[in-house]
């Protein structure tokens, strides 16, 4: 069963609001989610797991989301920080025995957005055909 993984490092905001915190929110069709809110230009480092065969999306969206603190209420407003999109299509497939896909600076787009960036990667592991050579197995890639 193939998954897809989404390994949201650190983002880095151009004119963070002393007050706001921030989150990644990923969103593949209906499915969404979000790391926990950090303070500004902190390293998070969460890593997602979608089952592929679940999506009902060729796309992948991660965008940036302030979260500011409404005056004299307990509510939160998100506001957007630029977004960042990635066609499924196109993911890179690993073998499971590979190192971990290194993380990429990606330029995040949208209204005040400029300056913003997003440290991640994304990727699908390929499935590891084994074969049996003088008594030990080896990986096939």
């Amino acid at each position: 069963m193939p998954f897809l993984y989404v390994r949201i490092v650190k983002a880095k905001i151009s004119n963070p609001d002393a007050d706001s915190s921030f989150c990644a929110k990923l969103v593949i069709g209906t499915h969404s989610t979000k790391t926990k809110s950090q303070a500004a230009n902190k390293e998070c480092d969460q890593v997602f797991t979608f089952d592929k065969e679940g999506l009902n999306s060729a796309s992948l969206e991660v965008s940036i989301r302030a979260e500011k603190k409404v005056s004299d209420k307990d509510a939160t407003e998100e506001i957007s920080a630029g977004t960042v999109s990635f066609d499924l299509q196109e993911v890179p497939k690993r073998v499971p025995l590979d190192s971990p896909l290194a993380p990429q600076w990606y330029s995040l787009e949208g209204e005040g957005s400029p300056g913003n960036h997003i440290m991640l990667s994304v990727w699908v592991p390929r499935p590891m055909r084994l074969f049996r050579r003088r008594g030990s197995l080896i990986p096939a890639g």
